[in-house]
């Protein structure tokens, strides 16, 4: 092209997808009716997933014999134990195996969360309730931090993607800015969609 800049006449979104990370597992999609979808599929079991698995078999085969050893005293003393073991194995058994859709249309936006492919649980609002995305840390597992995507609103908050790499995240949370400003301009820039947004 001459050496000029590859960037010239091409729109935003275009700019920004071609700066998708190699490793991109999640699927961004547009409806006809300018609908971003975006699903993120379970991380699945890792080599850092069966860690906190040995150590949750582990650890309750430790408690559980303990818990009933010893009466009701014993129970009441080890239930932080079983608490503990139950955040560890919740890590290891359960998270890994989460994925999510969510959808943003121009007046309605939902989240539909999977454990394992099945269908867990759904929200849904308006977009003009939407706020924003931003990729965050939620834990720390062995001093490493996970991140997930979160979606902020004014009802709270809501998450998805954890354990998905930090710059997937920090991705998809730019195209979810982005499509959020965009629906902005629309409705500021056309009087049929007044009050949108």
């Amino acid at each position: 092209n001459g050496g000029g800049l590859s960037g010239v006449g091409e729109s935003a979104s275009s700019i920004q997808a071609s700066l998708a990370p190699a490793s991109l597992r999640s699927d961004i999609s547009r409806t006809d009716a300018g609908t971003l979808v975006i699903n993120v599929p379970p991380v699945g079991l890792k080599a850092e997933s069966i860690l906190p698995g040995v150590f949750s078999l582990v650890w309750f085969s430790a408690i559980i014999p303990a818990t009933f050893a010893g009466g009701i005293g014993s129970a009441l003393f080890l239930l932080p134990f079983w608490a503990s073991g139950g955040l560890v194995a919740k890590l290891a058994f359960y998270d890994p195996f989460l994925g999510g859709e969510l959808s943003i249309g121009r007046y309605a936006w939902s989240l539909k969360g999977t454990y394992a492919g099945i269908k867990k649980k759904e929200k849904d609002g308006a977009t003009q309730e939407l706020r924003g995305a931003a990729a965050e840390v939620a834990l720390y597992v062995n001093e490493v931090p996970r991140g997930e995507l979160r979606l902020y609103g004014e009802r709270g908050m809501l998450s998805l993607g954890l354990g998905l790499p930090f710059n997937e995240l920090e991705y998809l949370a730019g195209e979810i800015n982005q499509h959020l400003s965009d629906l902005k301009e629309t409705s500021d820039e056309d009087p049929l969609y007044e009050g949108v947004l």
